[in-house]
């Protein structure tokens, strides 16, 4: 699935009756979408993704979607430019590494939760038979 012009129409009709609400920081957003009919945007922002590991019921959708990339801007003379693209280059490895370790590995920070299996999104095969 691509994030086409299809894609964006339905968006668009979709927030038409759902206005879209800003909230300031990372809780504020989490709580509104936990406790509400809202859905929780983020641009692969670490710490959401970490604090969601605690609730249940709470699907992360990722395929398909667009992205965008994060910038460090500086002036065109800045002496730090070399610097900042050499030390990024040299530990893009270490980054990506670390970023895979701890976002979408599995990898434990904390005791995992036990949320019970929301029926819906269970295979047919697992679905007790006539339900």
């Amino acid at each position: 699935m691509t994030w086409n012009t299809t894609d964006a129409l339905k968006f668009q009709a979709a927030v038409k009756d759902n206005p879209v609400v800003v909230k300031n920081t990372t809780e504020e957003a989490i709580d509104l979408m936990k406790n509400g009919n809202y859905i929780f945007i983020s641009q692969e922002d670490e710490y959401a993704i970490f604090e969601l590991t605690k609730y249940c019921n709470i699907i992360k959708i990722t395929e398909g979607m667009p992205e965008k990339t994060g910038s460090y801007l500086f002036h065109p003379n800045n002496p730090l430019i070399h610097e900042i693209n050499r030390a990024i280059t040299l530990n893009g490895a270490f980054i990506r590494r670390t970023y895979y370790k701890y976002f979408t590995s599995g990898f434990v920070f904390d005791k995992p939760i036990r949320c019970p299996a929301m029926k819906e999104y269970l295979s047919e095969a697992l679905r007790p038979i006539g339900k």
